[in-house]
């Protein structure tokens, strides 16, 4: 089956390479779902998902008869475009990146911040909400200590969700530079709301 769709792809292509326009539409049919997925886990929005998607066949139809078969499927060839793609988005993005409070107090649980135990207070009663209010508070604090290049990767893995491989890709550092810099940035934010009288703990990174 696999190998019966890499045939129709790689026949889809070849004909692509030839300026082909039905066979380039056909190729985005069969393949565009798969890859704007892709690209959608990437940059966690639509409306950018859908700009790499569009610049990704853009260069696929400028450049079909750069595809070897030797190298792989035509879909792995396809989901390469797609992720460097996204990638250049996401380095041009880097430096625009801010941390406003909206966001902070959107995001505050994939820290845990915002975390409560479940049994110690009904959800959602006025205790809750003014202790979260006071957790983004702490959190917006100790955010704006840390340095611009501690802060882009803090922003990047948790309120983006990227990997360490994905942040690796992005800001074109090493993988365990990425790691160390997360982990001094983590420690920092840790040291800092003790000191402001938070004592939750901050889940480590671990992918």
């Amino acid at each position: 089956m696999e190998q019966e769709k890499n045939q129709l792809l790689s026949s889809l292509l070849r004909n692509t390479a030839d300026g082909d326009t039905q066979a380039f539409r056909r190729l985005y049919d069969q393949t565009s779902p798969q890859l704007y997925a892709i690209a959608l886990q990437m940059m966690r929005a639509e409306s950018a998902a859908d700009d790499v998607l569009q610049d990704a066949f853009v260069q696929v139809w400028h450049r079909a008869s750069d595809y070897h078969a030797e190298r792989g499927t035509v879909m792995a060839w396809l989901t390469t475009i797609v992720r460097y793609r996204a990638i250049d988005m996401l380095r041009k993005q880097r430096n625009d990146l801010s941390l406003d409070q909206d966001t902070i107090d959107a995001t505050a649980v994939q820290l845990d911040i915002a975390a409560k135990d479940a049994d110690s207070s009904e959800p959602g009663g006025p205790m809750e909400s003014a202790m979260a209010d006071e957790d983004a508070d702490y959190l917006a604090e100790c955010l704006s200590r840390l340095s611009g290049a501690q802060k882009q990767s803090v922003a990047l893995a948790f309120f983006r969700g990227m990997t360490h491989q994905e942040l690796s890709d992005c800001l074109a550092m090493p993988l365990g530079t990425i790691k160390s810099r997360l982990r001094r940035s983590l420690m920092r934010l840790k040291n800092c709301l003790a000191q402001l009288g938070y004592t939750d703990e901050i889940p480590p990174r671990t992918n």
